[in-house]
């Protein structure tokens, strides 16, 4: 189930945050089997299993494994937390009935066509393994679209904190690069080859794959030597080709176009400074740089314009997260009054319950 669940985490990354305020049977059956239950609002086993493999994605993805489940009490922690995240949802559905809170038609055309291109997405494996349909999918946006109604009815008297939205924004670096730099600066790019030596194991740098100290020693011994060898006109791309320890560059002769921000800092800070055809040796986390400044890009007039929209939308995106942030806060405590009313009203089919097991796939 690796490709379906990076694209439940992003798909239904709304829903996993409005219901996170406060902190064996035969596939084609689960629309019919009835796991948890609170007055007239039912989950049935198929989109349980559809939020399970939320949950199991964003556990996999902090673990960065999917060996999370061999760990000591992962399965445990995580189906508590199923549970904890179905009542929500439980709750949060029922609400939404007794606020009499609808879709128009033009939004249930938008929840229908967005189900029915995540659904196009899935392989037949992965339908099977969930057990879904794509009325169980419609039905999951749907009820993504009725919360977030939800949440504007509830906190369309909010007082919104400007001041903070302010402040916060202020100290993302990122926004204030993008908003302070030129947009034909920001969005320049340097073409650059580059022969690498490296001084760590594996993929990444880590404190536990870096160098030691007398192997970094010798790493920078060898770039040295061999950035003498290109500077005395020795033919580079054929050094790249034998030496270069960036297999990510080799296919292209070591090769990379780039604006400033897409690289570590040194790499960009020497590239934007170099003359054509300079080459100079640079030190990153990953090793030792023998760079040659092939070209510098500059931007179309078209180009500029059409950033200065991602600059509106990114300015915008980071506003009305922020909004968020202001609104859950908001909302927390008129949900826990919600859930507090509900607690001993929602019922578990234990039956059911106790067949699904994190990590192994529902009905498995």
């Amino acid at each position: 189930m690796g490709k379906i669940i990076k694209r439940l985490t992003i798909i239904f990354l709304m829903i996993s945050t409005l219901t996170m305020l406060l902190s064996g049977c035969g596939k084609n059956n689960y629309e019919k089997i009835k796991v948890m239950e609170y007055k007239d609002t039912v989950l049935n086993l198929d989109e349980v299993s559809l939020w399970q493999a939320i949950l199991e994605a964003e556990f996999e993805e902090a673990a960065g494994s999917s060996n999370v489940w061999l760990e000591d009490g992962a399965k445990e922690q995580a189906k508590t937390e199923l549970e904890f995240r179905l009542k929500q949802v439980l709750v949060l559905t029922q609400k939404s009935k007794e606020e009499n809170i609808t879709l128009s038609n033009e939004e249930l055309e938008t929840v229908k066509e967005d189900a029915k291109t995540f659904f196009d997405q899935l392989e037949e494996s992965e339908i099977e393994t969930l057990g879904l349909t794509l009325s169980t999918v419609e039905i999951v946006y749907e009820k993504n679209a009725l919360f977030s109604k939800l949440l504007d009815l509830k906190t369309k008297d909010m007082e919104v904190d400007e001041e903070k939205i302010y402040s916060t924004l202020e100290e993302n670096s990122e926004y204030i690069y993008f908003l302070n730099t030129p947009i034909e600066e920001i969005i320049t790019k340097a073409r650059v080859k580059h022969l690498l030596i490296k001084t760590f194991t594996g993929e990444q740098p880590t404190e536990t794959t870096n160098y030691s100290a007398e192997d970094k020693k010798a790493a920078k011994i060898e770039a040295e030597q061999l950035f003498e060898r290109v500077k005395d006109g020795e033919d580079f791309v054929k050094l790249i080709t034998e030496y270069s320890e960036d297999e990510a560059s080799l296919a292209n002769e070591g090769e990379y176009t780039f604006t400033y921000k897409e690289m570590t800092h040194e790499f960009s800070d020497a590239a934007f400074d170099m003359e054509i055809g300079e080459i100079r040796l640079v030190e990153s986390i990953f090793g030792y740089h023998i760079m040659r400044l092939e070209e510098i890009i500059k931007p179309t007039p078209e180009e500029i314009t059409e950033f200065e929209k991602v600059i509106k939308d990114y300015d915008e995106y980071l506003r009305n997260n922020l909004l968020q942030v202001q609104k859950q806060e908001f909302y927390t405590p008129i949900y826990a009054e919600w859930e507090k009313e509900a607690e001993k009203d929602i019922k578990v089919v234990q039956k059911q319950w106790n067949k699904i097991e994190m990590g192994k796939g529902i009905g498995n």
